[in-house]
């Protein structure tokens, strides 16, 4: 009669362990380096950077529709400025159905991030004074 072997070893993973994912959203977390490092926010600079970094390229697509004479034009002329204000996801035809004539409606994004980055620090520093962890950023977005 054999006896049977010797149970095998378990085969371990040559995969390195999985590391935690981040839990801060990028703008959270530099803001609140800032603050860390700095101990103040600078709020306008943060705004003035976001801006320099949108808008010039924003401005100058508006500048070419406008002066190209495209289709947009009668849109552009009246619904333009909701544009050059990041505010066309609220106002304007961008708002109604598709199929209306609008003014770079696609551009609803652009003015959702700049609102974001509006109103990004403020809620930040608030998370900050109550010791909120950044998941209550979820909580608060939903």
């Amino acid at each position: 009669m054999r006896t049977p072997p010797p149970p095998h070893p378990p085969v371990q993973s040559r995969r390195p362990p999985r590391r935690p994912p981040r839990r801060r959203f990028l703008i959270a977390r530099n803001l609140l380096h800032e603050l860390d490092s700095t101990g103040a926010l600078a709020y306008g600079r943060f705004l003035w950077r976001r801006w320099l970094r949108i808008f010039p390229a924003y401005a100058a697509t508006m500048f070419l529709i406008n002066s190209g004479g495209a289709a947009l034009l009668p849109a552009c002329s009246r619904w333009g400025w909701t544009n050059l204000l990041f505010v066309n996801n609220l106002i304007g035809p961008q708002v109604g159905f598709y199929g209306q004539d609008t003014c770079l409606g696609h551009t609803w994004s652009i003015a959702l991030e700049m609102q974001f980055y509006l109103l990004s620090p403020p809620l930040v520093l608030a998370m900050r004074a109550r010791q909120l962890p950044p998941e209550a950023w979820l909580r608060l977005c939903t």
